[in-house]
């Protein structure tokens, strides 16, 4: 965990490597279920847990894009910031499962955001829930994304699994407005998707 606290502190460039290895590790886990299929899956994150999710008794998971790479280029089309909620999900096994793989990406994400490194989906966490107080020293996510990834490497996904979270997906009043960009990460589009998004 130190390291990774380390990582942060250090700058963008090595929180940026340690988000592309993060991405990685859940992209690959989805292509070794299902081939090309699973590795282009969005990488999601769980926007709010409520005690019914905590229970794993909530039917839907309100979920939004995991911000990968560089903000896009757009050329005749404006996008929704990437890390805008998507909307609410069926909480399928499939759906559950990848949020878990994502979920060390997830809050590498938080982590970054704190720093103004990338957009967070909404404000940074309190400093009393990142184990500090305002007068502390920055938050540390070294043990959050140590956990994450003992839970993600436990993750046995299938290709039916996949198959669950793409039909979730499907289902969303804003599916239309995912683009998938040229270097294989996803974004949201304010309206028609038909121009050029890099």
């Amino acid at each position: 965990p130190q390291y990774l606290d380390q990582a942060v502190a250090a700058g963008v460039e090595a929180w940026a490597l340690c988000a592309a290895v993060l991405a990685r590790i859940a992209h690959d886990f989805a292509a070794d279920a299902a081939g090309s299929l699973g590795r282009a899956l969005p990488l999601l994150q769980e926007l709010v847990q409520t005690d019914a999710d905590k229970a794993g008794k909530s039917s839907t998971k309100a979920v939004a894009l995991v911000v990968e790479g560089p903000q896009p280029l757009t050329v005749g089309v404006a996008t929704r910031p990437s890390c805008a909620p998507l909307g609410s999900i069926r909480a399928s096994a499939g759906v559950k499962a990848w949020l878990r793989l994502c979920k060390p990406a997830a809050v590498w994400n938080i982590a970054g955001g704190t720093r103004g490194f990338t957009t967070i989906v909404d404000d940074p966490p309190a400093p009393q829930q990142c184990g500090g107080s305002q007068n502390e020293r920055p938050p540390q996510f070294g043990t959050q994304v140590v956990e994450a990834l003992q839970t993600a490497l436990a993750v046995q996904l299938t290709e039916q699994m996949v198959s669950e979270v793409w039909d979730a997906l499907s289902e969303l009043e804003v599916a239309q407005t995912l683009t998938r960009r040229a270097c294989g990460t996803w974004t949201q589009v304010a309206g028609e998707s038909g121009q050029f998004v890099l």
